[in-house]
């Protein structure tokens, strides 16, 4: 070995070896990432060439990113496939890297001149010293997507993503946020054993209330089934609104406000509506309205899937107990089918 060091280091001062912008690939696997890339950028030149839509060779052009994937250990992403696509099209995203002096930073591109501006934050976009500077005419093509998060967040994001089987809150997802990115990424690592899991249901004589989904701005999910018969509810909230699907069984779903009608001197009308899971419609449970749900099968359970604007707070439930019905049978309302 040092015998070849020495005949290369000789050969170079005596001008037999020159420098040149060769890349010299030294392994196998490497060579035939590049080639499997090649092949795939054939086919999608072929493709622009022919005239085929982009959904059909943004495949190739998957291939192609994922085959250099496996040299430089990236993985796909989709706001880079997109730049990608929008290059093919002549639509790229330019920019020109700067070194600014004196403390300066390159504010903005007025007239294709750079104006420098003395500041006290340099931009975010700063690679080694160099400000980044987005230009139509500039040398390279970018990404203008991009993400600024430190280790700790990223850390707190997996934790999170980690311990929604058992608090049943989904993350906030934001389109096209960091956030959203990870967790696609994040599923993707999943091992087959925590793919599925299971739901914690409180069970009684009536039948058994689920909840499925949290979220942290949007409430909850959640699924009821009652046993034949049953009657699940007789109560109203004072903030908190609801949604009620039935999506197996027949059932008929009344409701009332309360207090007295100032008109009439008398309790409001009930609301009903019957439901059933072969034409499922969403009924809404309205502020200041007792309400109820009655299986009206004799055999068959009945199953909702109900939305509430908040997260149940065992503390605070704003559960209020009044019954829908007075004894007023003649003031039922179908809004389907007419005064009763």
């Amino acid at each position: 070995m040092d015998t070849v060091e020495e005949t290369v280091k000789e050969m170079f001062f005596q001008g037999q070896i020159g420098s040149s912008n060769e890349i010299v690939i030294t392994s196998v696997r490497h060579k035939k990432a590049l080639e499997e890339a090649y092949n795939s950028l054939i086919l999608v030149e072929k493709s622009l060439e022919e005239g085929m839509p982009e959904d059909f060779y943004s495949i190739d052009l998957m291939d192609a990113y994922a085959s250099l994937g496996r040299i430089i250990g990236e993985e796909v992403d989709d706001d880079l496939v997109e730049e990608m696509l929008d290059a093919l099209e002549g639509k790229e995203h330019r920019i020109n890297y700067l070194c600014p002096e004196g403390g300066e930073t390159v504010k903005n591109l007025q007239n294709g001149t750079y104006h420098r501006q003395e500041a006290t934050e340099m931009t975010s976009a700063v690679y080694g010293g160099a400000v980044a500077v987005s230009d139509p005419a500039g040398k390279y093509c970018y990404v203008p997507t991009t993400y600024h998060v430190t280790l700790g967040e990223i850390v707190e994001l997996l934790y999170r993503f980690k311990e929604m089987p058992v608090t049943l809150r989904i993350p906030e997802i934001p389109e096209n946020s960091f956030a959203k990115k990870l967790y696609s990424t994040y599923l993707t690592y999943l091992p087959p054993s925590k793919i599925a899991y299971s739901f914690r249901s409180n069970v009684d004589s009536r039948g058994n209330f689920t909840e499925l989904v949290r979220t942290l701005n949007c409430g909850q999910v959640s699924v009821n089934v009652a046993k034949p018969g049953i009657t699940r509810g007789e109560h109203w909230h004072n903030s908190k609104w609801e949604i009620f699907i039935v999506v197996s069984g027949h059932g008929l779903i009344r409701m009332r406000r309360i207090g007295i009608d100032p008109e009439t001197v008398e309790e409001y009308p009930v609301i009903e509506f019957e439901v059933t899971g072969e034409q499922m419609k969403a009924v809404q449970m309205l502020l200041g309205y007792t309400h109820s749900i009655i299986n009206l099968s004799q055999t068959e359970n009945l199953v909702t899937v109900m939305w509430a604007n908040e997260i149940f707070d065992a503390g605070h439930p704003d559960t209020f107990h009044e019954p829908v019905l007075l004894g007023k049978l003649d003031k039922i309302v179908n809004p389907e089918k007419g005064n009763i």
